[in-house]
């Protein structure tokens, strides 16, 4: 059964660094989303992305 229904949607996570956005973000993630992670912290979002990466994730980190 595959469990990564969602392979065309795109979700934005805002404060996706840590904490709940980041919980999120890894729950998107599995289920097949492109990310757009947003947070304030730079190299946060930056660690972040990078994990999401190293399990199969993809989409996009952006500091504001």
């Amino acid at each position: 059964m595959n469990t990564k229904i969602h392979t065309n949607s795109v979700a934005v996570v805002s404060g996706g660094a840590r904490g709940i956005g980041f919980g999120c973000a890894m729950a998107l993630a599995a289920k097949g989303f492109h990310l757009a992670l947003v947070d304030l912290r730079e190299e946060e979002v930056n660690e972040t992305a990078d994990k999401l990466r190293a399990t199969g994730g993809s989409g996009g980190n952006f500091c504001c």
